[in-house]
């Protein structure tokens, strides 16, 4: 059994297949190359030997293999408030399916190979993705990212004062000003 290349020629035909025990002569284990190229015109023939004679060529054959190894792009840190954030696949392929999961921490859509999050907690959050077709299991990727609180929108005010230095409400992350000397805030 003979493969054509992936533009349906036989020009450079290869062979993917002999018959090994004539006593079952009506079957021929024919094994597709791994690293053969995607393509929906291959085409097979059968040639013998005794006697000599060539098949007419068959109908194309579609060869796919299971989906390509993939990572997952998209915004890392991440921050509540911030909109719709979207994630998605390093590389699109026909014929896959992306099954996209979230850890917590927001809510989200998906369209294919892509994700759509709007972050509503703060925390280390996972965003997963399992690839299948009908080969079988693709990759199985997943993304860390941090998510933060927004930052505040309430205008500081000085609630204390010790020595040289003024506390603002809201503290956020622990900002302190200082005064030297007899200066001021205004």
């Amino acid at each position: 059994m003979q493969l054509s290349d992936s533009a349906g020629s036989f020009s450079n035909p290869q062979n993917i297949g002999t018959i090994s025990n004539r006593n079952h002569a009506d079957s021929i284990t024919a094994y597709i190359p791994y690293n053969a190229p995607l393509s929906n015109l291959y085409r097979l023939r059968v040639t013998g030997t005794s006697p000599p004679d060539t098949s007419i060529n068959t109908s194309p054959l579609r060869i796919i293999t299971i989906p390509a190894a993939v990572t997952i792009a998209g915004p890392e840190p991440g921050c509540i408030g911030s909109g719709v954030n979207k994630y998605y696949t390093s590389q699109k392929e026909t014929g896959v399916n992306y099954n996209w999961s979230l850890s917590g921490g927001g809510t989200f859509t998906t369209n294919q190979d892509t994700m759509y999050v709007t972050w509503t907690n703060p925390g280390i959050r996972t965003i997963s993705l399992n690839t299948s077709n009908i080969c079988g299991s693709g990759s199985f990727v997943n993304k860390q990212v941090t998510i933060s609180n927004p930052p505040p929108t309430a205008t500081p005010v000085v609630n204390k004062q010790a020595a040289g230095y003024i506390h603002l409400l809201p503290m956020p992350d622990k900002i302190h000003w200082a005064i030297i000397g007899t200066g001021m805030i205004r």
